[in-house]
């Protein structure tokens, strides 16, 4: 999970990161994982591992909803909205059912949506479906399952070269990126490492009166993560939905 502060500009701070359950070391690969759902005391007991799944993610909100993060001038701030990626198929409706059933907590699905020839650009919502559009982003209000919901669709395409180029920008102009301080630089190396798996390529998918037509398309790198990639480039989503815009 990662926890970002953003401005009215986009400009966003990367403030923590960690797992849960929370691992020995801040700079690991999947596949070495210490703690996991299987051995951790407070789930591996639970009957299934969608019970684990959920009682984990419901922890998790919980505990980050009572933390309390403070600026270099002593104001005080809490998290107003998590984002929950849903793309994995198998467990999609426990990400939902977490949502729902906890109101007091702002937690939304997310999904990640890549173009492709066929479909070279984000779909625009219907009309009269009752989804609401933004930049690069959809929140789709029919329902997923039998108990209906909300969730939010990004192009994230868009937002991996957003946070690419986020990085690029000067400290603290508009859209730019930058990660919290920390003594020793290695503390950021699993960061670079994921936001460095996938390599983008632009693919052409017409020519029409001198006119080319495409998209971006991003492939990760073979037995590389990309977890904190993906966490940014959900939090730069997560911004906009909620607020901040773009230039």
């Amino acid at each position: 999970w990662g926890v970002c502060a953003v401005s009215d500009s986009m400009a966003m701070h990367l403030v923590d990161r960690q797992t849960w359950p929370k691992q020995s070391s801040i700079d690991f690969q999947l596949k070495n994982v210490i703690h996991n759902f299987h051995t951790d005391p407070n789930y591996k007991n639970l009957p299934t591992l969608e019970d684990r799944l959920y009682a984990a993610i419901t922890d998790l909100l919980l505990h980050l909803s009572q933390e309390v993060y403070r600026d270099s001038n002593g104001n005080e701030y809490t998290i107003d909205q998590f984002g929950i990626d849903d793309s994995d198929g198998d467990h999609r409706l426990t990400v939902h059912n977490v949502c729902r059933d906890n109101p007091k907590i702002k937690a939304i699905p997310m999904k990640g949506w890549a173009p492709s020839a066929s479909s070279p650009e984000l779909p625009t919502p219907k009309r009269g479906s009752g989804d609401k559009h933004g930049f690069q982003w959809i929140e789709h209000k029919r329902k997923e399952n039998a108990r209906g919901g909300k969730w939010l669709q990004g192009n994230v395409s868009e937002y991996k070269k957003l946070v690419h180029e986020g990085f690029k920008a000067s400290l603290g102009t508009s859209e730019s990126i930058s990660l919290f301080d920390v003594d020793n630089p290695i503390s950021h190396q699993m960061v670079a490492n994921h936001c460095n798996s996938e390599i983008p390529s632009w693919r052409t998918v017409a020519k029409v009166d001198k006119q080319i037509t495409g998209f971006l398309a991003w492939t990760r790198k073979p037995g590389v993560d990309n977890h904190c990639f993906d966490n940014l480039v959900g939090c730069l989503i997560l911004a906009n939905y909620v607020g901040s815009q773009y230039k």
